[in-house]
C-alpha cells in the first residue's frame, strides 16, 4: 500500500518504516535501544486511579472481616 505522506500511514507502519530505516542507516547492525523510557509506564493519573482502587478494595476486605 502506498500513503502520498509520512503523516498518512498508521502509526504501526511508520513504526515500522523507523525502524527497517535504523537498521539500513547502520549498515544492517541492530542496534539496542538504551533501556530508557521516553514516557512512564503508567502516568501520574493512571497511578491515582489504581491506588484508588486498591485502596477499596482493602477497605471492602477490611470491612468482611470486620464483620465476621
Amino acid at each position: 500500500e502506498q500513503f502520498a505522506n509520512e503523516d498518512a500511514m498508521p502509526a504501526d507502519i511508520r513504526k515500522l518504516c523507523d525502524d527497517v530505516m535504523g537498521v539500513i542507516e547502520n549498515n544492517g547492525e541492530v542496534t539496542i535501544p538504551n533501556g530508557k523510557r521516553s514516557e512512564p509506564l503508567l502516568t501520574k493519573r493512571e497511578l491515582a486511579v489504581v491506588a484508588l482502587c486498591a485502596g477499596g478494595i482493602v477497605a471492602l476486605i477490611l470491612a468482611r472481616l470486620a464483620m465476621s
